[in-house]
This record gives structure tokens, sequence and C-alpha cells, in this order.
């Protein structure tokens, strides 16, 4: 299977409350594709948080991002790993299937 995209980031602030996370988007895996939405999860020991991108996303974006993802339990701890999740809602054409990935990134 190809990648089509992974996590290069994952941010905490706000004292560990919110995440900031993104990663890069590789059009040429995704022929045919004109847009797509980002759903991810992440958790970490106790913290978890679930959030989706606020925007579509189109072969003019080489990145995706979900900014300021409320943790919904916990709080993240910097410069531990933590284990994500993520899906490519393809928008655009419609009836595609979504694609999914997991990666275990560190929380900066």
């Amino acid at each position: 299977m190809s990648m089509k995209t992974n996590f290069d980031k994952v941010k905490t602030s706000h004292s560990g409350q919110r995440i900031d996370t993104g990663g890069p988007l590789r059009w040429a895996e995704m022929p045919g594709i004109n847009k797509v939405r980002v759903c991810v999860a992440v958790k970490q020991n106790g913290a978890y948080a679930l959030g989706e991108s606020d925007r579509e996303f189109g072969p003019g974006d080489g990145r995706w991002w979900c900014n300021d993802v409320e943790a919904a339990s916990g709080e993240f701890e910097q410069n531990e790993p933590c284990a994500a999740g993520g899906m490519l809602m393809v928008t655009d054409p419609a009836g595609e299937e979504p694609w999914l990935w997991v990666d275990e990134p560190t929380v900066t």
C-alpha cells in the first residue's frame, strides 16, 4: 500500500490540554483524488484527543493539519511517544474509500 500521509507533528499546548497535528499530503500517491478531510485520534498514557480538520485539502496543499484539538481526557506530555491514527476521508470524487493509517510520533 502506498504512503499517502503520516504524522510528522504532534505538538502540545495549553499545559497539555490541546494538541496540534499535521503531516504531508502525497498527491502523487492519490491519482484522481481532488479533495480530502482528515480525522485524527491521538492517545498517550491516560490522555486522548479526537479531531477533524476544519477544512478540505486539495492538490495545491502539501500538508494537512488538525490544530487546537482539545484533549478529551488527561494531559499530553512533551518528549514522550504517543499512539496516533488517522483517516483521509475523500470528499471529491464521492464514493472513494477512506484511507487509514497508524503512527507512533513523539509529542513535542
